[in-house]
């Protein structure tokens, strides 16, 4: 049911993707993911979705604070692109948290913000934010190797 609230609320039809994590000794962990495009034309729509996750997920109003700053130097309303959803979920249902994921991210600014400024990455793909009800947002990269 969860699930199929989170459609409703992202206004997905469809899934993008599922994937499942297998580690030893551990029951199994899925995720599903979501898309949502946004534009200039319906980046406050997108806005508000995202807003409805982060009261649904009992996310406190410092994060959402935090959330508008990074949303806004990720994804600001003159552009348009792809956001990833990650929602993760065993056999006791989804986990109480989410993960925003953001394509087309320069590696300027956001290595150095992230300390990764020495690494050998020629592109971040995707930089991700997850945000959870009860510890600070944390970050994730998909990044290529030099």
């Amino acid at each position: 049911q969860r699930i199929l609230w989170l459609s409703r609320v992202l206004d997905q039809d469809n899934v993008h993707f599922i994937g499942a994590a297998y580690r030893k000794g551990m029951a199994p962990l899925h995720q599903i993911h979501f898309t949502q495009r946004s534009t200039p034309q319906n980046y406050t729509t997108i806005v508000q979705r995202l807003l409805a996750l982060l009261d649904h997920f009992d996310i406190p109003a410092a994060m959402k604070n935090q959330f508008f700053l990074n949303h806004a130097l990720r994804c600001p309303p003159q552009l348009s692109t792809t956001l990833y959803l990650a929602f993760s979920f065993h056999r006791q249902g989804l986990a109480p948290s989410f993960r925003i994921d953001y394509a087309e991210v320069p590696r300027e600014g956001i290595a150095e913000e992230h300390r990764l400024a020495d690494a050998p990455i020629s592109r971040i793909d995707y930089l991700g934010m997850r945000y959870f009800p009860d510890r600070p947002t944390l970050p994730a990269f998909h990044f290529q190797l030099k």
